[in-house]
């Protein structure tokens, strides 16, 4: 066997056990030198009896040049040389972006796998060295640094807030390019070569082409370093987060997929060295990308101000939605720009429902006899006190926002609230 036959039959004994006996495995096949590297290993392992399924190949054609459909044909006609099940999935990417294309990649893998299943990648050594150079030149932080992991869980929020989840494999993450090449060499293996690779008009083509060959000259042992330096960022970054965890569940009071409260009276009880941390997972939420550090010390600057100002809104376009964040009290907010917009407008009662009139997807319960809506000039009775307005909405602490949308339900002040579970009525005597 070869050393790379080697590595992927021991990560394979190694983590297949992890996977649910009933996933299906799947590889993510370009038609590149690497990725049908990976492929033929498949094939000579599954032929000397030494793994016991073959993967379906998966190609995804991102329709970004003219040859797109050339390399589908090409990976199909492999597959079929070696029977291997193949399936092909077009995608429309945003932007012609590299991080554009990822995301596509991905959006296709969860169309195609069931929850549990697991996709091999074949990223090697010079890739993660490449991947660090590039978030460094970006003024990544510590996660950033741990670039990709050998193995990972990607999970992917539906509209209606199911979730899938699948196994992510790369087996030659500490393999060099140079090993690929030699095993291509070896068994003859025909792959595309992607011509953005050589153009030198985006990042990693200028690393790859002007930086990382002056790097093997100041040690050829680079790459492989640059790959235990993030296994070791990596674990510090495991204990980072395993804290993080802990003090978002602290902290969060509220959190759904609309609409999450953060304390900020228990957020200052961490140290300061972390909070900033538990900001980014705050705002991140579910959304697949970070935010930038210039809306982390927005924020920061929002909670820490002494000056009882509730009118500022901070936006935030994630990659799947787009939010606006507000204090009030000692409460941050995070609100879908949905439900921020519908709550500019009115909701009407139906049936046991307040809907909103802007989005009628955004209901909220309500009471089965049909409310009022609150005027100016009512007076509510709190804490025996009869007040209406300012004073009221100031006693009750009921967000500026939201005041529009309060409601009399007999002797009972009801706001809509902010939140999409089933308790959304509020009641005050």
């Amino acid at each position: 066997m070869t050393d790379l036959l080697t590595l992927l039959a021991n990560f394979l004994k190694s983590h297949a056990s992890q996977a649910q006996d009933t996933a299906q495995w799947y590889l993510a096949c370009s038609g590149g030198r690497d990725s049908m590297a990976l492929a033929f290993a498949c094939v000579l392992l599954h032929k000397a009896g030494k793994l016991d399924y073959l993967p379906t190949l998966i190609h995804v054609n991102h329709n970004l040049q003219r040859s797109s459909d050339l390399w589908a044909d090409f990976v199909v006609q492999f597959a079929k040389c070696h029977h291997l099940p193949c399936q092909v999935v077009s995608v429309d990417v945003c932007h012609h972006s590299e991080n554009g294309a990822r995301q596509a990649r991905y959006q296709a893998f969860f169309e195609v796998m069931s929850d549990g299943d697991a996709i091999l990648l074949a990223h090697h050594a010079d890739d993660q060295a490449e991947t660090m150079l590039m978030r460094l030149i970006n003024g990544t932080g510590l996660h950033g640094l741990t670039a990709m992991k050998p193995v990972q869980i990607k999970r992917n929020i539906n509209q209606d807030g199911t979730s899938k989840a699948i196994k992510v494999y790369r087996p030659w993450l500490f393999a060099g390019r140079d090993l690929i090449d030699q095993f291509c060499q070896t068994h003859q293996l025909q792959y595309i070569d992607d011509p953005t690779n050589f153009t030198g008009k985006n990042t990693r083509s200028i690393l790859r082409q002007n930086v990382l060959p002056n790097l093997y000259k100041l040690n050829p042992k680079f790459t492989q370093n640059f790959a235990k330096a993030s296994c070791h960022l990596g674990q510090i970054d495991e204990f980072i987060t395993h804290h993080v965890d802990q003090a978002i569940e602290e902290c969060v009071q509220v959190r759904h997929t609309f609409e999450s409260q953060l304390c900020i009276d228990k957020l200052n009880c961490h140290h300061s060295a972390i909070i900033p941390l538990i900001i980014q997972r705050f705002i991140q939420g579910d959304e697949i990308a970070p935010c930038g550090s210039q809306l982390i010390d927005d924020i920061t600057h929002l909670i820490t101000r002494n000056d009882g100002d509730h009118a500022t809104r901070l936006f935030w376009q994630g990659v799947k939605d787009s939010f606006v964040f507000m204090r009030y009290d000692n409460v941050l907010y995070r609100l879908n720009v949905r439900l921020w917009q519908a709550l500019q407008g009115d909701f009407m009662w139906q049936d046991g429902y307040f809907i909103s009139k802007i989005d009628n997807a955004i209901v909220f319960n309500a009471p089965k006899t049909k409310p009022r809506p609150l005027a100016k000039t009512d007076k509510v009775i709190i804490k025996h006190r009869a007040l209406s307005g300012k004073k009221l909405y100031q006693t009750v602490r009921i967000a500026p926002w939201l005041r529009r949308h309060l409601w009399l339900d007999g002797d009972h002040l009801m706001s809509l609230g902010v939140t999409w579970s089933s308790d959304l009525v509020k009641c005050y005597k």
